[in-house]
């Protein structure tokens, strides 16, 4: 985990999994996470000692609950799932375009590979 605004800034890891930031920048600031050099994202945290304040927390305690809240979230949506309203709605062109699409793609490469057109 990085601090955008403060790439220096440390972290203690405690044995339970738990850590404390070192030196937080006050204001808004944004986590980069990433795992095994692979980035798996990034969330913005705005007001991390305001927050800790009015909790009564400390800006540690406001920063791994940001970061379980993102981490708990669903996963975004696969590409087919983002795109199933549209499926099927195109109305104008042939009725058949899909059937048998398989067949018509190896006639086609077959045309081509023996030279014809």
């Amino acid at each position: 985990m990085t601090v955008q605004e403060a790439p220096e800034l440390t972290a203690t890891v405690a044995q339970d999994g738990t850590f404390t930031l070192n030196g937080l920048p006050t204001g808004t600031i944004t986590l980069l996470l990433s795992r095994n050099g692979k980035e798996l994202g990034s969330l913005t945290i705005e007001n991390v000692a305001r927050r800790a304040r009015a909790s009564g927390r400390s800006e540690s305690a406001v920063v791994r609950e940001a970061i379980e809240a993102y981490v708990g979230r669903e996963a975004p949506e696969g590409p087919y799932a983002a795109l199933s309203s549209l499926v099927g709605i195109v109305e104008d062109g042939p009725g058949d375009l899909s059937a048998r699409s398989g067949d018509k793609v190896r006639t086609l490469l077959l045309t081509r590979r023996a030279g014809t057109k």
